[in-house]
């Protein structure tokens, strides 16, 4: 994702999260240039190891952490239109 998709994904995403939390009567949050950076780091650690975890709680202050694994099956998504194959007929 280019640089000017990813910000408008950032400002997308808080605009969402803002709405949820003015409906529950909770102050709007701000993106943090700082807490950004050090996340997509650790998100592009992350996709090279291929592996899921959280980073060390001494790594984060009194920061929290989410973290989500999503996948797409382009092959699968291509031919999944295609009715389902039939049984061969039986021989009599």
């Amino acid at each position: 994702m280019g640089k000017s998709a990813s910000k408008q994904f950032n400002n997308e995403v808080l605009k969402a999260h803002n709405e949820y939390r003015q409906q529950h009567g909770v102050p709007p949050l701000k993106l943090c240039k700082k807490l950004n950076r050090e996340a997509q780091q650790y998100s592009e650690a992350l996709a090279s190891t291929r592996m899921l975890k959280h980073s060390p709680e001494s790594s984060r202050g009194q920061c929290g952490e989410n973290l989500a694994w999503a996948s797409y099956d382009q092959t699968g998504r291509s031919l999944s239109w295609l009715p389902p194959p039939r049984a061969p007929p039986r021989p009599s």
